[in-house]
C-alpha cells in the first residue's frame, strides 16, 4: 500500500503505537507550525486545540485530505473552510469526559471538607450534559450531590430528555459548566453567565472545566466583591492569555488541564487513529489498553480523602505554579509560561484505572465515587 504521510502535533502521546506502515509520522512544534515540505508531503494533520487550520496552511498542503483533533472540543476547527477544500474533519467527542469528571469530583471532595460541607446537603446545577456533563453528574450524584442539568439543544434534540430551566441551575449550591463555546447558534452561551445572570446567583461554587470565554470573568470577579462565591477555573478567556485578577481569585486555578489524563490522551490518540484509518481504508489492529504506571503511595499516613487527593493529585501543585505565573506583569510571558505550565503537566492515571484494594475505599469513601 502507497505510503500515508500523517503529519502530527509533536506533544499528541502514543502515534506511534497507533500508526505502523503504511503511515510515515512527520512531527510538527505547534510553537512554530509546521513547515512547508511537511505541509507539502501531509495526507493528513492530527492536531490539538493550538492549532488553527487556515487557508494559508491549506494552500501549503495539496494532498491533505484529512484533519483530525485529538481533544473532545472541535471549537478550533473551521468546518465551512474544510469542506471548501474538500478536506474531512475529525475530532475524538468524549475521550476527556471521564478525566473531566475526576477532576471536578476531586475538587469538590477537598472544596467541602476545607469549608466543612456536606456534599449530600449540595444542590448542583450542570450546564452541559453531553459526554463530559453525563460523566460529571454521575460521579457527583455517587458523592451524595442533587444534580440538575440545562442543555436546551440536548432537550430539543432528544425527546424523551428534559433538563432544567437556567433559572433552575442558578439557584443551585454549585455551577459547572460543560458546554461548547457557540456550538449552536440558537443557543449562545458566550458569556453565558453574565452580570445579568449573577444577579440571581447564589452559588457557592463556581466550576468552569468546558470553555474559557462561557462565563464572564469580569463580571465574576464583581460578583465575588459581593458574594461568598469561590472559584475553580480551568479555563480562561483568551487563552493562552489569562486574567491575573481571575486566577489570584479562583480557589483552584489550572491551565486547561482538567481533561489531561494518561487514559485520555490515550482515548483521544486512539479514536484520531480509528477515524483516520477507517478514512484511508487502512485494516491494522489498534491497541486497546493502557497499562496504570501510577500507584497509590502508604495509605496509612493519610487520615481523610481530602488529604489523600490533595497530595496525591497534581491540579494543587499546579494551581501553586499557575498562581506565581499571575503574578507576572508581562502578558507575553504569562502566557509562554501557561502554555509551558500545560505541555509539562504530569498526566495522571485516572482513579478509575488504579487498582484501589477493598479495605481502602472502606477507608477513603468518596475515593469509591471516583472509581466506579
Amino acid at each position: 500500500m502507497t505510503a500515508i504521510h500523517l503529519l502530527a502535533d509533536q506533544h499528541i502521546p502514543f502515534v506511534d503505537l497507533f500508526f505502523p506502515e503504511p503511515f510515515t509520522i512527520d512531527r510538527y512544534d505547534p510553537d512554530d507550525g509546521p513547515t512547508t515540505d511537511q505541509l507539502a508531503r501531509a495526507d493528513a494533520m492530527l492536531i490539538r486545540t493550538v492549532t488553527k487550520v487556515d487557508e494559508t496552511m491549506i494552500r501549503r498542503a495539496p494532498s491533505l485530505k484529512l484533519v483530525c483533533s485529538a481533544t473532545a472540543g472541535y471549537d478550533h476547527l473551521d468546518f465551512d473552510l474544510l469542506a471548501s477544500h474538500n478536506i474531512k474533519p475529525g475530532w475524538a467527542a468524549g475521550c476527556n469526559a471521564r478525566s473531566v469528571a475526576e477532576y471536578v469530583g476531586s475538587a469538590m471532595i477537598v472544596w467541602a471538607e476545607e469549608h466543612q460541607v456536606d456534599l449530600t446537603e449540595l444542590s448542583v446545577g450542570i450546564i452541559g450534559e453531553g459526554h463530559a456533563g453525563s460523566a460529571v453528574r454521575k460521579v457527583l450524584e455517587r458523592l451524595g450531590c442533587k444534580c440538575i442539568s440545562h442543555d436546551p439543544p440536548r432537550q430539543e434534540r432528544e425527546s424523551g430528555w428534559s433538563g432544567a430551566t437556567a433559572e433552575e441551575v442558578l439557584a443551585c449550591d454549585v455551577l459547572t459548566f460543560h458546554t461548547g463555546l457557540d456550538q449552536y447558534p440558537d443557543h449562545p452561551t458566550r458569556h453565558w453567565l453574565n452580570r445579568e445572570r449573577l444577579e440571581t446567583c447564589n452559588a457557592r461554587l463556581i466550576i468552569n472545566a468546558a470553555r474559557g470565554g462561557i462565563v464572564d470573568e469580569n463580571a465574576l470577579l464583581d460578583h465575588k466583591k459581593h458574594h461568598p462565591t469561590d472559584l475553580i477555573l480551568d479555563v480562561w478567556e483568551d487563552e493562552p492569555r489569562f486574567s491575573s485578577g481571575s486566577a489570584r481569585s479562583a480557589w483552584l486555578a489550572t491551565p486547561h488541564i482538567a481533561g489531561y489524563s494518561r487514559q485520555s490522551k490515550f482515548r483521544g490518540t486512539q479514536m484520531s487513529a480509528e477515524t483516520i484509518h477507517r478514512f484511508f481504508g487502512v485494516d491494522s489492529t489498534l491497541p486497546t489498553n493502557l497499562p496504570t504506571e501510577t500507584g497509590l503511595p502508604d495509605l496509612s499516613r493519610y487520615i481523610s480523602s481530602s488529604e489523600l487527593i490533595r497530595t496525591v493529585h497534581p491540579i494543587f501543585p499546579i494551581h501553586e505554579n499557575l498562581q506565581k505565573i499571575a503574578l507576572e506583569s508581562d502578558d507575553d510571558k504569562r502566557s509562554s509560561q501557561f502554555l509551558n505550565l500545560r505541555v509539562r503537566y504530569p498526566s495522571p492515571d485516572e482513579w478509575q484505572a488504579m487498582d484501589i484494594p477493598n479495605e481502602a475505599l472502606q477507608r477513603f469513601p468518596e475515593l469509591a465515587a471516583l472509581t466506579e
